[in-house]
This record gives structure tokens, sequence and C-alpha cells, in this order.
């Protein structure tokens, strides 16, 4: 049980357990010195205080006496209401605290949502804290409240001289896109409930750009506020409309504002009035407001039934109503369906038949959670096995959140011990929540796990741990006896996720039985089979067809593939000798497509409905991305580039080409056979603008010595990456030799890295030819100055071949 000592488990990690802890929980902990700056973290990274005015000024307090925490803080959602009536103290040596030098101490500062507040955006005594915000760097703003002054009440602010009445013209449109355009980095926006006026509104619908809210990615608005922004939010995956009094014409505008993201959203959320005679409208045409984002995978109603009407119909007439609408989903992946009433201890007022579950199965195929009125979560397995069997599973009912009034963190000595003294239990790993030690072991490798599986608590885990992906690419033996393991042992087969197995033994030996194995991996999402080339089309591998195109996959590896139009592929043997030569009529498309049809669910490559990622050659991937309109992630292989090349990717490309996000790409050396990519290198950047995420490996595996060294493709990069200057934030160079101990063959200048951030002002990490990874800062430090923060040298992952699992015995020892 050596290495077990918690001050060996990496911050990360430690980041995680904090998360699950309690405030109180983590003072706990804090006493121990080197837990102390992950403890702080935890504390410190999400501050929630919505209500208590007193604990606010004690924060702003801390941040000015302690202005390293007040750094580690990304997530604020404070109370502010006392801003204007906090007067000084009796006593003068007491700390007061300057709330905008407070909030300017935040450096990192993420996300803010100022409660308390209802005037900031606008009103003249809050110039001040507006040009705070302004100066923020926010990817998420919510605003809580929000009186606008275009009604009459909301111009009345004090002064120190009285009440002042002040006449405002217009609404509060231009107010607000100053607000967006101070925060380009703005991907999550949340708006008050149903609090612009008709003004405000048409003002933002009239003058709103998308270069105004160019990353917005989640809006929360209300119905009739909505439409102002959809128009010119290209990039929105996620909407959540809060309630709003549905009627034909609002449905009519936001029809015509959605018809360009209409296919973008994936996360759709809706909170809508009860149903009676005064709004009819909305249950009789629930169709047409789903029928708005046909994409959606994950849906989320919420019925507020908070009324003291006695006629309100129960939880099950709305959850009926869903179920019955739900088929216009067809990727639909999880739905959630509340209720909220007055009167939650009234009898059965929450309860819904099993029937109305199932039906949320047979209605979208592919769903894989369902959260009831009840709080109830429920999986699904792939299909009933009977048509009078339910195929709901109950994991149970979810925990409520809890916001209460907690202690606040006691200050630090000068010595750095806390002021008052902390007990220290609840330590033992066995109160931790599973998914927590599930992820401490997935930090473990398999002989350590081992090494813990004695203990019967964690058993269950570890074993999850160690065969929820399994990667035996190379090892016969170990394939062999692990499919041995899974006839053994069926329940260990149902914990594998994604396998990645050699099968180049299949027809040499008769036992185990292969198929008969894999058939009970019935919980499989990512396959690939390694060391058997022909398995696509060869008739002799039938069976393993068969037994792949029963699988549900999200994710398919194809690691190796020999093509039978070549005619030295067209032979193979069976157990007595060897057949004739056959020739192959035709090509392999056939065969890819009824594996395609076979797998709705695939994401990894009408046939790929799911392909959200894709891995292939140059020449390969034309064939895929005109009828891939969900694809993010492209990674393309080695390719001999020229302009045909070039110019068929641009046309296959035209419909996705701003849905790329992520763009991985693998090239040869420049040499003079292989000029045209090197030199063009913009164009095929330029390929898909709205990237993210790139990565850019240079295979320089030869022996010529005049190939470049890794600053060259380096800088190369350097200098076209300003064709991804809105959305980059990371990228990866890679450089792949012969020769990794020539001196300076992986060095790189530091000047070059400046280059990157100078011109991707959004890019926050890159990761160099030597591996090093490096973070960057908001902003340079100085004239000449390096914003660069080197983090240290990445890791190198590491498939060793390692021992198996021993079996266990009858009396479970």
């Amino acid at each position: 049980m050596h290495n077990c000592n918690i001050d060996g488990v990496p911050p990360e990690l430690l980041l995680q357990i904090m998360f699950y802890l309690t405030p109180s929980g983590i003072r706990n902990l804090i006493v121990n010195r080197a837990l102390r700056p992950v403890c702080e973290q935890g504390l410190y990274k999400n501050i929630l205080i919505p209500r208590h005015s007193e604990r606010v000024i004690r924060l702003l307090e801390t941040f000015l006496a302690r202005p390293d925490l007040a750094l580690l803080v990304r997530h604020l959602s404070i109370d502010l209401s006392w801003l204007g009536r906090y007067e000084q103290a009796q006593d003068p040596s007491s700390l007061q605290p300057n709330p905008l030098q407070a909030l300017s101490l935040a450096g990192n500062l993420k996300s803010f949502a100022p409660h308390g507040i209802a005037d900031w955006i606008w009103g003249p005594t809050m110039s001040a804290f507006r040009d705070a915000v302004f100066g923020m760097k926010l990817t998420r703003l919510e605003i809580p409240l929000l009186r606008d002054p275009s009604m009459p009440w909301g111009c009345t602010w004090p002064d120190d001289e009285g009440i002042v009445d002040f006449n405002w013209d217009g609404g509060l449109g231009q107010e607000f896109l100053r607000l967006f355009q101070s925060q380009p980095l703005l991907e999550e926006l949340i708006l008050p409930t149903g609090d612009l006026t008709w003004e405000t509104v048409e003002g933002l619908a009239t003058n709103l750009k998308e270069s105004d809210i160019p990353s917005l990615k989640f809006l929360r608005a209300a119905p009739d506020e909505a439409p102002a922004f959809l128009s010119v939010s290209s990039r929105l995956e996620r909407l959540s409309l809060t309630i709003g009094d549905w009627d034909e014409d609002m449905f009519s505008a936001m029809e015509a504002a959605s018809t360009s993201i209409k296919l973008s959203i994936r996360s759709f959320s809706i909170r809508v009035w009860y149903h009676d005679e005064r709004r009819p409208w909305l249950w009789t045409n629930l169709a047409k407001v789903f029928g708005l984002f046909p994409n959606t995978e994950s849906l989320s109603v919420t019925i507020n039934s908070s009324t003291t009407m006695d006629n309100v119909p129960y939880a099950q007439y709305y959850f009926g109503k869903v179920a019955e609408q739900v088929h216009l989903f067809s990727s639909l992946r999880s739905v959630g369906v509340k209720y909220e009433t007055l009167y939650p201890a009234k009898p059965g007022i929450f309860d819904v038949e099993a029937q109305t579950i199932d039906a949320f199965k047979v209605a979208c195929p592919l769903l894989q959670s369902l959260v009831d009125p009840m709080d109830r979560l429920w999986t699904f397995g792939p299909q009933p096995q009977s048509s009078r069997e339910s195929c709901a599973h109950l994991v149970g009912k979810l925990r409520p959140e809890y916001y209460g009034h907690m202690k606040d963190l006691p200050a630090r000595t000068d010595d750095g011990c806390p002021l008052q003294d902390l007990n220290m239990r609840n330590r033992n790993i066995d109160n931790m929540p599973a998914e927590l030690q599930l992820r401490v072991m997935l930090y473990l490798s398999p002989g350590e796990i081992r090494n813990l599986i004695v203990n019967r608590a964690l058993r269950p885990i570890c074993e999850q741990a160690l065969y929820g992906t399994i990667l035996i690419t190379s090892y016969s033996e170990r394939s062999i006896r692990l499919l041995e393991t899974f006839l053994a042992r069926p329940d260990l087969a149902l914990l594998v996720r994604h396998l990645s197995i050699d099968l180049s033994w299949l027809q040499r030996h008769d036992q185990p039985n292969p198929l008969r194995a894999l058939s009970l991996v019935t919980n499989l999402k990512s396959f690939a089979p390694d060391g058997v080339a022909r398995w696509v089309w060869e008739p002799t591998m039938s069976a393993l067809r068969d037994a792949v195109f029963g699988m549900k996959l999200t994710r398919l590896e194809i690691p190796y593939l020999r093509d039978p139009k070549a005619v030295y592929e067209c032979s193979w043997s069976n157990e007595m000798t060897v057949k004739k030569e056959e020739v192959w009529e035709g090509d392999l498309g056939p065969e890819f497509c009824k594996l395609f049809q076979s797998q709705p669910l695939l994401e990894d490559e009408s046939d790929i409905p799911s392909l959200k990622f894709l891995e292939a050659s140059p020449d390969e991937a034309v064939a895929f991305l005109p009828v891939a309109p969900r694809l993010k992630q492209l990674s393309l292989t080695i390719g001999n580039w020229n302009e045909g090349v070039f110019s068929a990717m641009k046309a296959a490309s035209t419909s996705i080409r701003l849905s790329i996000r992520s763009f991985s790409i693998r090239v040869r050396y420049h040499d003079r056979q292989r000029t045209w990519l090197w030199a063009n290198l913009d164009k095929v950047f330029g390929l898909f603008p709205n990237v993210e995420s790139l990565s850019v490996t240079i295979n320089s595996s030869t022996t010529v010595k005049d190939v470049p060294y890794a600053q060259y493709y380096f800088s190369t990069v350097a200098e076209h990456v300003y064709l991804f200057p809105a959305l980059l934030r990371s990228v990866r160079v890679e450089y792949e030799t012969l020769y990794p101990l020539k001196p300076g063959i992986f060095d790189v200048d530091a000047q070059t890295i400046d280059e990157f951030k100078a011109t991707c002002p959004l890019l926050k990490s890159l990761v160099d030819p030597m591996d090093r990874l490096w973070t960057f800062g908001p902003q340079h430090q100085g004239p000449g100055g390096c914003c660069a923060h080197l983090v240290g040298k990445l890791r190198p992952e590491y498939y060793g071949h390692q021992k198996d699992l021993p079996a266990r015995t009858d009396d479970n020892a």
C-alpha cells in the first residue's frame, strides 16, 4: 500500500477533491502546509454570496489584505446592494473595503454576477462601477436584476440632497452595446427575466451586430428578448428561454431570428407557465416551438405552476405532453422535466407513469438519460429486451444544491496558521463520492490499483478503473487472457467503455471464442480492432464484421486497412490451404457504407448523422466533409498536397468550414520535392477560420541532411496563425525526427513564442516542439516584456507491457 499518501496526489486531482467538500471541510485540511495552496484555490475559485452583505464586505476586506487570494477567483457572484450605504466604522483602525479597488485585484476573473444593484448599467452614480466591469475580461456575465429607465419608476435614484427624477429618452440599447463591446471574450450571457422594455429590445434588434458578441455560445433570455441576439450569434450552441407569454407573433419573430442558427443549437432549455384558459397557445403549439431547433441533444422543460388555483394539472399531464413531442429531436441524448408548485407536499402531484418514461426512449432512440419531475435520474439501455419490459434504469434521486449561509474562512495569522483549532475528521478515502474515487484511480497505474483492490469497499471502483478503458495493441497473449476473463467474469465485460485490442491471432487460435467474448461487452462505446487489416471486406471475417455491426459505438478507429484493389491483397487463407488469387470488383465504398449505417451513434467517423470527429488523409477526408454537418474536429494525416487536393478540400468543406473548432494536420518536412504545402500554408489554414485549437505535426523522419530544424517550422506556423485571429485559444507544434539527440534540433526562440500571442490575442496555451507547455497572461507586462509563462515539460504517455489483473477466486480473495 505504498505511495498512498495524499501529499503525492497531483495538484489537479487535489483541486477536484476540494470541489466535493464544504468550505468547513476544506478548513479542516488547510492546517496542512502542503495542502494549503490547493485548499485556498478550492475556497476562492468560485464564490457565491448573492444575499449576505456582511459576508461580501468581509470578502472584499480579505482581497485588500491578501491580493494573492483575489487572483485565485474565477467566478464571483456577490451581493452589492450595500454600495453607497456603507458607512465608515467608528473604529478608525478598522479596514474599510473600497469595492472598486478590491474588485480590481481579481485580475483573473472570468465570470461575474453583481446582485442587488439594478441600475449599474445606466445609473449616473454607477459610472465608476461600470468602468470597472468594462475593464474585466469576462467569458460569462450574469445580470440578475435590472430596472429599465424607460419605465417611469426606473429613473429615480438618491443623491446627497434627496431624490432626483431623471427623464430618460429611449431604451438601454446603447448602454448594452457599450457593455458587450467591452467584452469581446464573452461566451455566456444571462439576462434578467423579463426586465427589458420594448424600447431596449428594439434598440438591440436594430443596432446589435455580430462583431459586438463574436464569441457568444450561451444565452439565457425571455422569448421576446432573445430574437435580438439570435440573428447575430453565429456561434450560439446553447439557448435557455425564460418565462414569456407565447403567441403566434412571438413564435414568428423567434422563427425568423433563429434561421441561421437553428441547426447549431445543441442544448435547449425553456421555462413556461402552467396550462390554463389564459395561456392556451404554448401547450397547443409545443411542436412548433420544439421544431425551431431540431438538432437539440439536451432538452430541459420547466413548468411554473406556482398558483393557488385548484384546477391546475399535476406533473404527469405536462410530462406526457413533452413525451408526445420529443420525436422532433432525432439526436436527443438527455431530457429533464421540472415541475414548480406551491404545494409540493400534495399527494401525487409529482408522480409520473413508467409508461411515459419509456415513451421518451421510444420516440428518441439515442436518449441516454432522463430526469423526471420527482428529480429522479433514469438511464436507458440500448432497447427493451421484450415488448413488456422497460429499458429504463433508475439511478436515484438527484441531490438538491444548497446555498446556505456558511462561515467564512478564518484569516491566517503571521505564522501562517488559522486563528482557531480545527479537527481532522472525515479524511478517510471511503467517505469520498464514488465519482471522485474513480478520478483518483485514473491517475494510478494498474499495479498501484491492484494494491488497493484488497479493500472490499474500493474493489468496485478499482475494477471500473482497470476495465473502463483497455489498450492492448501489440500483445496477443494479453488479448487472449482478457477475452478469457470476459468469458469467466461477464460482469467485468460490462465495465468496458473503450477497447483497443490486438486481434491478429484470430485465425490462428480456436480458444477463447472472441466473438462470444466481445458480445458480452454490451456497454462498449469505443472500439479499435488492431492487427486485422482486412476485417472490413474479407469473406472469412464476416463474423467479426457482424459483431462490430451489432455494437452501439460513438467512436470507431480503424488502425490498419489493406485495400483489396491492390492485386496482392485479394488472396486469403483458411485452415486447410491457400485459395487461388481472386479479383476484387469495385472498391470498398459499399462496405464502408454498411459499416457506417450500422453505427448511427458514431461520433468519431442519412450514414454518419452523429459524426463530430474525423481523422483521415486529405484525399480521403473530402468524401466525408460534405455529408457531415455536425463535424467539429478534423485531423488530417500525411498526404501529398497539391493544388488539386486543396481545391477538392475547399469545395468539400464549404458547408462546415465555419463549424470546425479543432484542426490538426500532420505534414512532411520541407524539401525540393514537397514545396506546395509550405508555400501555401495560408491557403490550408484559411479553410477553417473559426478554429479554436490548432495542432501541427512535422514529420522529419528522414536521413536527408539538409532538413530544417524545428525552429524553421515553428516560425512558419507563427507567421500564418493570423488566419485564426478571433478565436484561437491553443496551439501545439510537434517535430518528429530520427535524431532527437542532435544539439539544437528542437530549440525555438522565445521571440517566436511571443509572436503567437501577439497575432492571436485570445491565445491561452502553446506547446512548442520541445513539448513545453506555455500559458499566457491577459496582456504583455510592458514594452519588450514577455507574457508567456513556462508551466513545464509535458509528461509523455507510456503504453508499456503491464501485468494483468489476477482473476478473483470464488471466495473473493
